[in-house]
């Protein structure tokens, strides 16, 4: 049996340090529910330490790269606090390990998002939209 706990930890550990980590599916194998719980645990370690949830994260929201990647469906992530680089500020790129940028879109809720919604329904709840950075760190 795996433990998602230390895989967690691990996982945390290795961002709060910078420090490299072998890639998790040589040594065990896992399924999608796995890797959520271990993000689970992993932004829990975070709330622990005092960051706060301030959004979500979506990945391979394009068919393109969902068949690039060869997935058949989206993933999602949690962001908190510390995640977040405010516009124009100074990032101190020695916090990742082979840092990478990727263009985003970023949308802004104007009221939190508790259900699954239809696009007619999430454009109720939309406030502003804005081109963002994501910034890759390769643990």
């Amino acid at each position: 049996m795996i433990d998602l706990d230390a895989i967690a930890t691990r996982i945390d550990d290795a961002a709060r340090f910078s420090e490299p980590v072998a890639q998790l599916t040589t040594s065990a194998s896992f399924t999608l529910e796995d890797a959520y719980e271990i993000q689970r645990a992993s932004i829990e370690r975070r709330i622990h330490r005092g960051e706060s949830m301030i959004g979500v994260k979506l990945g391979f929201t394009s068919r393109a790269k969902m068949i690039q990647m060869g997935v058949d469906s989206l993933i999602w992530g949690w962001l908190t606090d510390t995640m977040l680089e405010e516009d124009g500020g100074r990032v101190a790129l020695d916090r990742f390990i082979h840092p990478r940028v990727e263009p985003e879109v970023c949308f802004l809720t104007s009221r939190e998002i508790d259900r699954p919604l239809t696009a007619l329904e999430a454009s109720r709840y939309l406030e502003a939209v804005a081109p963002a950075m994501e910034i890759i760190g390769s643990r």
